[in-house]
């Protein structure tokens, strides 16, 4: 495994002690934002049009340590003087900058940014795509684990990354999910390996254009250079021109590597290989790999996210008859599978994509189902 800093040099802190610094939203990143920037000796103001979201454990923290909290809707003086703001993921950088000045604004930044700044060296698996980035970033941590490196796994699956900061842990590699909403404000971010699972239309109440969100999930190998490696799936050689990729690119597609593994379908197949790809760029061995994938594997749930058997207590589903490829859904959705709600677990159909006449409720919250009107088996 590549040393973590043969080739890295600690870029500068996004802000100095005394600056002023703002975070928008108290969602788990925006806290652990706030606590991280308090840290590094800024002053801290957090906003939340709700105080209800304001955790009561880190309102008695914050009042103690000087920590200010601004709750109501937001206004041009609350960022007055900031150098600095860190917007929670789902607030667009286009929203805040209408309260920003004219001259002299502050930067706007991702807390995964914020976070990744702070780091020793330790290399970064980054994962993005429009699907699949929850089952990746999962195996890809099951794998370094199972060849007996330790791993921090977070970002969009649920751990900031600022909390691994502020823990003072030390890890062989950090797996990060990220998604176009973090990633369209990161600027100086650098992951070791870069995945790149797939890219069609969605978020564009969020992003203006289709355009952008493409640049925004691209920005991901912005920073790579030929020491590090970009992992596309086949077909995406035109993208990767397009923005200038400086990586070693490695195509991954649907493989039967590992016959073994748990995760049923074409999709997880594909979301393995592309895992596999990454991990034995640390180290890991193909044996090591299918260990993790037929028995080590465990996926993070969120809201509406699908479950293994290897999670307790959780239901199982069955993969559907659709033949492959799926019909009706455009080549871009596939292979990946998502943990949104919209999309069934099982075979990763797009909801937007399918007829009519076969939505309904199906498990875990998802709304879509190709097996005849009836729930996702």
């Amino acid at each position: 495994m590549q040393a973590a800093s043969e080739t890295f040099t600690k870029p500068d802190p996004a802000v100095k002690p005394g600056d002023l610094a703002v975070v928008v939203g108290a969602g788990v990143s925006g806290v652990a934002a706030a606590r991280l920037l308090h840290r590094m000796g800024a002053r801290v103001r957090l906003l939340d049009r709700s105080r209800e979201r304001i955790p009561a454990d880190f309102a008695a923290w914050a009042a103690g340590e000087g920590v200010e909290i601004v709750c109501g809707e937001h206004a041009p003086e609350h960022f007055a003087g900031a150098r600095l703001v860190v917007p929670s993921p789902g607030v667009a950088a286009a929203v805040i900058r209408k309260f920003l000045p004219a001259e002299d604004a502050p930067d706007i930044m991702a807390e995964t940014e914020l976070a990744w700044r702070q780091l020793s060296g330790e290399p970064v698996i980054g994962v993005t795509g429009t699907s699949g980035k929850t089952t990746t970033t999962s195996l890809c941590s099951a794998m370094l684990r199972e060849q007996g490196l330790r791993v921090f796994t977070g970002g969009n699956i649920g751990t900031p990354l600022s909390e691994y900061v502020l823990s003072g842990e030390r890890a062989d590699v950090v797996v990060l999910e990220l998604s176009s909403f973090q990633l369209q404000t990161c600027s100086l971010l650098r992951p070791r390996v870069a995945i790149l699972l797939n890219i069609s239309e969605n978020h564009l109440d969020f992003h203006k254009d289709m355009e952008e969100y493409v640049s925004a999930k691209m920005r991901l190998f912005a920073n790579q250079t030929a020491e590090d490696v970009a992992i596309l799936q086949e077909g995406m050689d035109d993208l990767a021109h397009r923005y200038g990729l400086a990586a070693r690119i490695e195509h991954y597609a649907v493989t039967e590597r590992f016959p073994d593994m748990q995760l049923m379908g074409p999709h997880n197949r594909a979301n393995a290989e592309a895992a596999w790809l990454a991990c034995r760029e640390f180290g890991v061995s193909e044996e090591a790999a299918a260990r993790a994938v037929a028995t080590g594997w465990k996926r993070s749930r969120r809201s509406g996210a699908c479950s293994t058997s290897t999670i307790p207590n959780a239901p199982r589903w069955k993969p559907c008859a659709w033949p492959w490829p799926p019909l009706n859904v455009p080549s871009s959705c596939w292979p990946g599978a998502s943990s949104r709600a919209g999309i069934c677990p099982a075979c990763a159909r797009c909801s937007k994509s399918t007829p009519a006449a076969w939505l309904s409720s199906g498990p875990a919250g998802n709304v879509s189902s190709p097996h005849g009107g009836t729930p996702c088996p």
